[in-house]
């Protein structure tokens, strides 16, 4: 099936002009893609409030449960909003938002399925744009998803989940390492009398 059959997909608020920071209350929280770290997560401490113009943004509001595409860019991935992402904010084009249309697909999944290296297969044969990439509404909705039992996806994100931590894990521990036959080879270098 595809991705617009299970999801209401649309793409964000359409800025205009330049976001102003506002100072005061009556400004709107923004997410825009200098919200994502470099892993495409997003950093909600980052979420700035800007002065909107329009009558319509309630449109726009994503919250926890939805999940956040990134259209433009070299990297044209997914992030599942979680349960603890606490303020709802206005998407910003070109990131476009996605709703699950039941709650027998979880975020994370839709997430992982979307930044799986398949649909980013699909993304490449399908992006536009020569100096920047573009991945197009259509292509997102036409993008083919399978959407096993609650239960199996649960499981795909726990094995996602673990194995990325895996992967960050021996990263670091390849980076101690070095280090450490660094710190030797330059006490060895040091110590070693020379003939």
């Amino acid at each position: 099936m595809r991705l617009s059959d299970v999801c209401d997909i649309q793409r964000g608020y359409p800025a205009r002009n330049r976001l102003e920071v506002s100072d005061d209350a009556d400004g709107v929280p923004v997410m825009t893609v200098r919200n994502f770290d470099g892993d495409g997560a997003v950093r909600a401490e980052s979420i700035e409030r800007v002065k909107l113009h329009g009558s319509d943004l309630d449109h726009f509001f994503v919250g926890a449960g939805d999940v956040v595409f990134r259209s433009r860019g070299m990297k044209n991935t997914a992030f599942a909003l979680s349960a603890d992402f606490q303020q709802p904010s206005v998407a910003v084009f070109p990131l476009v938002v996605i709703k699950p249309k039941s709650n027998k697909i979880i975020p994370e999944y839709l997430s992982w399925l979307i930044n799986s290296p398949k649909s980013q297969s699909y993304f490449d044969a399908k992006a536009q744009g020569v100096r920047m990439r573009m991945i197009s509404k259509s292509t997102l909705d036409d993008l083919n998803v399978v959407i096993p039992d609650v239960h199996i996806q649960q499981k795909i994100v726990e094995i996602a989940e673990l194995s990325s931590r895996e992967s960050q894990l021996l990263s670091e521990l390849a980076e101690m390492r070095a280090r450490v036959v660094s710190a030797s080879l330059t006490d060895m270098a040091e110590t070693t009398p020379s003939r």
